[in-house]
């Protein structure tokens, strides 16, 4: 059961490895390049 485990673990942590980086340069290609527009407060328009 341990092995079996082991084994479908890896590919798992690899995708949500490539997952979280995929996140974390989008947010940060957004913010650097100005492409993300904050939220804006419907009462402030």
């Amino acid at each position: 059961m341990k092995e079996k485990f082991v084994k479908l673990s890896k590919p798992l942590l690899t995708a949500c490895m490539a997952l979280g980086a995929w996140v974390t340069i989008d947010i940060a290609s957004y913010i650097f390049f100005g492409e993300y527009e904050y939220p804006k407060n419907p009462d402030e328009q």
